[in-house]
C-alpha cells in the first residue's frame, strides 16, 4: 500500500508594485480557484492543500500538501497571474519534505522569506 506523505513548499508572489501587499484571503481564494479548475472537487479533497503560513507584507508563504500532487500544485500556482488587480507571478522557492527544513532552506535562497520569519510576521495557522 502506497502511503501518502505531507510535503511542504515555500513560494513567493512577485508583483510589478513592490509596495502591493497581497491579502491573504485574496491569495486562498485564487489558489483554490485554480486548483479546482485543474483537479475538480475531488482532486482537490484529496491534494491535502493547506496554507501553513503566509506574510502579505513580504508576499511569501508556506503550503502544505500531498507528495502526490506536486506537479499539479505548481502547475495552479502557475496558473496565478492575477491578483488585488495587479499581474503577478507566484514561484516557488523550496520543497521539502519537513516544515523546520522548508523554513530553513526558504531562508538561505530567498531574502523575503528570510525577513518574514526574521520580523515574525508570519500568520501561523
Amino acid at each position: 500500500m502506497n502511503e501518502e506523505r505531507q510535503r511542504y513548499l515555500a513560494f513567493e508572489i512577485l508583483t510589478e508594485d513592490p509596495s502591493l501587499n497581497v491579502p491573504k484571503e485574496e491569495f486562498v481564494k485564487e489558489l483554490w480557484k485554480r486548483v479546482h479548475e485543474l483537479w475538480g472537487a475531488s482532486g482537490a479533497a484529496k491534494s491535502g492543500l493547506y496554507l501553513i503560513n503566509y506574510d502579505a507584507h513580504f508576499k511569501t508563504g508556506l503550503l502544505r500538501y500531498s507528495h502526490i500532487f506536486r506537479n499539479e500544485l505548481e502547475a495552479a500556482l502557475c496558473r496565478i497571474t492575477s491578483l488585488a488587480g495587479t499581474k503577478v507571478a507566484v514561484t516557488s522557492i523550496v520543497t521539502c519534505a519537513t516544515v523546520h527544513r522548508a523554513k530553513k532552506k526558504a531562508t538561505d535562497r530567498n531574502e523575503a522569506f528570510e525577513k518574514a520569519l526574521e520580523f515574525g510576521t508570519f500568520n501561523e495557522e
